[in-house]
């Protein structure tokens, strides 16, 4: 939610597991799967009951990708939804 109406604002998201979050903004490498496609789908409303009427997604950016490594046992890609 932006802090001022129809201003842009900055947010993570996180394909990672809920509790291993934390990690992203932590010296070590962190365990994810690969995956290429994002999926957007907004609520019909928001904790007030107001629908959003116009959403725009201007960039998405890593954080950092050399961070993030794969591990042994994870599929090869796997789609976040």
């Amino acid at each position: 939610m932006p802090l001022e109406p129809n201003h842009s604002f900055l947010t993570y998201v996180s394909p990672l597991p809920r509790e291993g979050f934390h990690n992203v903004f932590g010296q070590g490498p962190v365990d994810s799967v690969k995956w290429d496609k994002v999926e957007y789908r907004s609520l019909p409303a928001d904790v007030l009951g107001s629908k959003a009427s116009r959403i725009r997604i201007e960039t998405m950016q890593c954080l950092d990708p050399q961070k993030f490594v794969e591990p042994a046992s994870a599929p090869a890609m796997a789609a976040v939804q």
